[in-house]
């Protein structure tokens, strides 16, 4: 494909996802991520995208990055974030007390979580304390700050400074993108800083990314893979993402099979 037909397709795909990675258009293109980090270089300097580690997002008017809204969010990868849902509420026991971090993937664990009892749950995110409003018996504490209403969560120094003296069994947590190599990422340093605090704050932590958020860039870092525990994820995630995992010292568990879904070798 010639450069220019190339980057007219570069910039439909970001109109579309918000977001691209290197790796998926060298492999879409079949070119090198060398040619795709110069069309990504072109780009940024014509004002229409920002470079991210590993990829690139959408310019906003205040030249940030700017995530779909929350409903739309909702409904990218539903069936996936459901499947993975369901098998991450495996590793929840009746009278838990849990970390439920703000966006669609705590959103849809927390629906999973009305099948159990009398949890204790801290949470910033207002569409999981709504949702847990159904489990019998749940304690929930939801941490304050200014609402974030892109993924519909408190962040801010003051819900920083309520995560000071906070300490969970357990955290379920959402992540904007992962990278084997750097870790995980959020889409703003607010959202990275609180979750910064949410990972300190359990014992045990637990990810909840469908297979789209690997090698996704994201430009604010919130932890190394080193600091979490088990990754839960969907069938279809590449083998060779599947396999870096399984060199790393973490669980990796795959939801059962979606329909259509092929699961890779």
């Amino acid at each position: 494909m010639i450069k220019a037909a190339r980057v007219r397709e570069i910039n439909a795909l970001l109109d579309k996802a918000g977001v691209v990675s290197i790796a998926d258009l060298a492999r879409r293109f079949g070119a090198s991520p060398v040619t795709i980090r110069r069309d990504l270089l072109g780009l940024e300097r014509d004002g229409y995208l920002l470079r991210t580690h590993g990829g690139a997002t959408v310019v906003a008017p205040n030249g940030q990055y700017e995530p779909p809204p929350y409903a739309i969010r909702e409904s990218e990868h539903a069936a996936e974030k459901n499947a993975i849902a369901a098998k991450a509420a495996e590793y929840v026991r009746d009278g838990d007390t849990l970390l439920l971090n703000a966006g669609t993937s705590a959103n849809a664990l927390a629906a999973e979580l009305t099948r159990r009892r009398d949890l204790q749950v801290v949470t910033n995110g207002l569409t999981v304390a709504v949702a847990l409003a159904a489990a019998p018996g749940a304690q929930v504490f939801m941490i304050g700050g200014a609402i974030d209403f892109k993924k519909l969560g408190a962040v801010g120094p003051q819900a920083e400074e309520a995560m000071q003296d906070i300490r969970v069994e357990k955290a379920f947590l959402g992540m904007a993108g992962v990278s084997i190599e750097h870790g995980l990422f959020m889409h703003s340093a607010a959202e990275a800083r609180i979750n910064r605090r949410f990972v300190a704050s359990a014992r045990e932590v637990t990810l909840l990314v469908d297979s789209s958020k690997f090698n996704m860039p994201s430009p604010f870092r919130v932890a190394s893979l080193r600091e979490i525990h088990r990754i839960v994820t969907d069938a279809r995630i590449r083998p060779e993402i599947r396999e870096a995992l399984q060199r790393m010292d973490l669980e990796l568990v795959v939801a059962d099979s979606l329909p259509g879904a092929r699961i890779p070798g």
